[in-house]
């Protein structure tokens, strides 16, 4: 029951006093004096938990594109210390609200599109959705979409290329990834189109 036996949390925030209802890793004290760092309480509540586990938790910004970094020399650091994470991690997981974030699927999706990717933890889908009212689990799966700001392969080619700078870009300039992935040309080719919408009359309308 715990093969898994070092997980890594990252986060920007604080726990507040809505936390701890809905999220059981937190409790009351941790909402106390502004907050305790998230990632931070969560790691320490598993290795309450089971001693055993190595847990750590790293704050660190989260920004999303178009949204300057308020200290660029701190997001070149947390760029470069979460890309240290990603590559010394089997599995990473988004538990993000933004709608940005939700978007970035697996980036091995474009190898496997319609399945759930191969992984050495088992079949890793590209989210998961909990349904409290039956207690389930909605395993979702999707094809990989070409003009995706996420995870397209001209995202990754620029990424693995240019890193940081890359990331500052695509904060600094709301359009750059439209731009790098053809969401902006395909908006214009959208709007340029020449289409007839054929309206019915409902029943009863004279």
């Amino acid at each position: 029951a715990w093969g898994v036996r070092q997980v890594t949390f990252v986060d920007s925030g604080t726990v507040s006093f809505s936390n701890p209802v809905r999220q059981p890793l937190f409790n009351f004290e941790d909402s106390l004096d502004g907050g305790k760092p998230k990632a931070v309480a969560a790691a320490d509540a598993l290795r309450r938990i089971f001693p055993g586990i190595n847990a750590t938790g790293h704050s660190m910004s989260v920004p999303m594109p178009g949204h300057p970094a308020t200290s660029p020399e701190a997001l070149k650091d947390d760029v470069a210390k979460l890309h240290e994470l990603i590559e010394g991690h089997d599995a990473v997981f988004l538990l993000t609200d933004s709608r940005e974030a939700r978007a970035a699927a697996p980036a091995d999706s474009a190898q496997a599109p319609t399945e759930p990717t191969a992984h050495p933890l088992g079949l890793v889908p590209h989210q998961i959705r909990g349904f409290l009212a039956h207690f389930s689990n909605l395993l979702v799966t999707g094809q990989a979409y070409d003009r995706c700001t996420a995870c397209s392969a001209p995202v990754l080619s620029a990424y693995k290329t240019e890193g940081y700078v890359f990331v500052n870009r695509a904060l600094e300039d709301p359009k750059f990834l439209e731009e790098l992935t053809g969401l902006s040309e395909l908006h214009k080719d959208t709007e340029a189109a020449d289409v007839d919408w054929i309206e019915e009359e409902e029943e009863g309308e004279d």
